[in-house]
Parts: structure tokens; sequence; C-alpha cells
């Protein structure tokens, strides 16, 4: 049982995809796979320690499922920092729906908590803002300056930018009109880069030049129909931010 869930540790690769395609439709997996990688999970829980739930959870990641979504979010309830924190992200690379909402759901019941967690908020808000769902915003925005720490204005701001929706445009805009030149200096370029990617317009590193852009636009303001083009600086910044790896090409020595 323990050589089945190392094998299966072994084969886990991060998505390497882009967020962008994280709709597509996939064949569902294998209902051999299913009951496998349930059994693991629960055998982990039941009987391993802390090494043996992560691996089990990275593993539960690649099989798109709702049993299995359901299995991942028993490590919600799991008393370890470092379960929890893996939970989070086996339910952010899980592709089935249901872990999205097994993520909101969990924010939702443990908010008050959870708004003054420097260790968990992060990683929570960075599973919540992959999967791009506009029900997320609320969340996203929730008394934003509770804890002001920069990974989470960070997981913040990037969530919203991956949420293509007007409101999240709104909201980014909303969060200019709350700080100070001062306190927006040290995530700047997070959140011209989130707004570039909602938006396509880049108006630099000046919070007046973007709030005079939002107030001449907001009225029925729309996204572009597509998301704009990054240049390779911005490319690497979004991807190092979500862990996007890029798949290695002969003679570039990857990316």
């Amino acid at each position: 049982m323990i050589m089945l869930r190392l094998l299966m540790a072994a084969l886990l690769v991060l998505p390497s995809f882009a967020q962008d395609k994280q709709d597509e439709r996939e064949a569902p997996p294998d209902p051999k796979l299913v009951e496998e990688t349930i059994t693991e999970v629960e055998a982990a829980f039941k009987e391993g320690r802390t090494p043996d739930k992560v691996a089990a959870l990275k593993a539960a990641a690649k099989v798109p499922d709702e049993k299995v979504v359901d299995a991942i979010a028993r490590g919600l309830k799991d008393k370890e920092t470092e379960v929890l924190i893996a939970t989070f992200d086996a339910l952010r690379w899980n592709r089935h729906e249901a872990a999205i909402d097994a993520l909101e759901k969990h924010y939702k019941r443990h908010q008050k908590k959870l708004k003054k967690d420097a260790a968990l908020l992060p990683p929570l808000l960075r599973a919540i803002g992959w999967h791009g769902r506009e029900s997320s915003i609320p969340i996203l925005v929730e008394d934003p300056f509770s804890l002001r720490k920069y990974d989470v204005i960070q997981a913040r701001l990037y969530g919203l930018g991956n949420i293509r929706s007007p409101k999240s445009v709104e909201a980014l805009a909303s969060l200019l009109r709350k700080v100070s030149v001062n306190k927006a200096e040290d995530y700047m370029g997070d959140l011209r880069l989130v707004l570039y990617r909602l938006s396509g317009v880049d108006n630099g590193p000046s919070l007046q030049l973007w709030g005079d852009w939002w107030r001449d636009v907001k009225r029925g303001y729309k996204l572009p129909a597509t998301t704009p083009v990054f240049n390779e600086v911005q490319q690497q910044q979004w991807d190092a931010y979500w862990g996007i790896k890029k798949k290695k090409k002969d003679g570039d020595g990857g990316r």
C-alpha cells in the first residue's frame, strides 16, 4: 500500500497548462484509478504520518472526480499546517468543479480565523483564485487589509487577475481607492500586471492614472474579448506566482 502511494506521488507532475485552458473538458478518469486513489487517501489519513498524507493528496490532485475531491477534503479537518496546505494545493490542481466548491465552503466556514492566519490564508486564497470562478470574488476582496502581509495581498490581486469578469476590475479599482501611494508601492507591480491581464491597458505604476482610467471607462465596462498577451517578463512573473511549469523544449534548456 505504501509502495503504491509512493509510486503515485512519484508520477505526479504539476499541471503545465495555462489557466485559460482550465475549463477544458476531460474524459472521466478510470473508475479503478478513482477507487485506488480514494483508498490511498483514506489509508494515509488512517494509518500514515504527515509525509504519507501529503503524498496521497498530491496524487489525488491528478484525478478529477467528485468522490476523489471528497476524499481530499478530509484533509481540511487536519490539525497539521503542512497537511492543510497540501490539501489546499490538491484542491487547487484538481480539475473537478467540486474542488472549488470545497475551497469556498472551507473559507466561508472558517473565515473569521483564516483572515488572521498568515500561514494558511495565502495558499488558500491562491487555490481559490486559481480556479478563476466569479463566485470567488467576494472572498478575495473581503476585508482585504485585515492582514497586511505582502503574500496575502498578492494572493488577492493575482486571484482577481485570474477571474475574467468586469467585477474583478471593479474590485481592483476599489482596492486602489483604499490604499495610499506609499502603502501601494510594495505590490504596485503585481497590481499593474493583473490589471493589464484583465483590461489590456497599461497605465504604469501610478495609482492616480489607474484611478483616472477607471473613472473614465467604468460605466458599462466590458473586458477585451481575449486575454491580452504578456511579454516575456510579464509571463515569467505570472507563471512564477502560480507555479506554472513550462514544458522543456529541445535546445532552450526548458522554461
